[in-house]
This record gives C-alpha cells, sequence and structure tokens, in this order.
C-alpha cells in the first residue's frame, strides 16, 4: 500500500489492549507479547478465541476483519504535535492493516464489546447516509 507522498508501506499487525502505559518509545512487542489460540469450550462458541497474559492479568481476544471499504493505518508523529490548536509537526504512516486483533480483561470476546459495535456501526452509517429514492 502506497503511504504519504508515495512510500511504500507493509502490513503491520495491530492489537487493542485494555491498559495503559507511561511509556512512549520504541518496543519489541514481538518478542514479549505471545497468544494462543484455544479451541471453543462448547458448540457456538468463538472458533477463535485467543488467551494471552499482560502483566500477569488474563486477556481473552479475538481477530476481527476490518469493514468492507475499510482499512487502517498506523502512524508515528514527527515533529511536536500539540493537542491545542497550534498543531505543529505531522504523522507519518507506518504501515496499513486490514485486520486487528482486541483484547479484553479475563471474559470473552463477544459481539456486544465496543470494537465489534463500531464496526457494526459503519454499515449502519451507510444506510443512514445513502441517498434516498
Amino acid at each position: 500500500m502506497a503511504g504519504v507522498q508515495g512510500r511504500e508501506v507493509g502490513e503491520v499487525e495491530v492489537h487493542a489492549i485494555p491498559c495503559k502505559t507511561s511509556y512512549t518509545g520504541a518496543a519489541k512487542v514481538s518478542s514479549f507479547f505471545k497468544y494462543d489460540v484455544n479451541e471453543p469450550v462448547k458448540e457456538g462458541a468463538n472458533k477463535e478465541e485467543l488467551i494471552a497474559s499482560f502483566r500477569g492479568r488474563t486477556l481473552r481476544g479475538a481477530c476481527m476483519e476490518l469493514p468492507s471499504g475499510y482499512s487502517g493505518e498506523g502512524a508515528s508523529s514527527v515533529g511536536s504535535i500539540d493537542t491545542d490548536d497550534d498543531i505543529e509537526g505531522s504523522l507519518e504512516v507506518e504501515g496499513s492493516f486490514p485486520k486487528l486483533t482486541y483484547w479484553n480483561h479475563d471474559l470473552p470476546a463477544s459481539s456486544a464489546d465496543e470494537i465489534p459495535r463500531v464496526m457494526e456501526w459503519t454499515s449502519l452509517s451507510a444506510v443512514l447516509h445513502s441517498a434516498r429514492p
């Protein structure tokens, strides 16, 4: 996929993890964050429930494709970006992603979670904003 100013960017793996850290530097996440795919415990359960641990706490997650017509891009700041009206600097696209993995503390992933509900909203929004016949 072509990034800003035609620079080619690769595909990246994205995880939405329910935690907050104060560290803002580079980290070798792929070396330290590992997860397993669990077999369904009962019929009708999530076919590929993911299990991980972060700082000793169990995480349960699921991988989901972005809605049709959407793509995600991971970016990093270049220069200083201020949250006020005075913005200096810019964002540089580091990679794109067609799917993401989201995680919950202890609870299995479900369609009632925030991220799947937001993804569902995109199709509803398209219907609401489509031209009337």
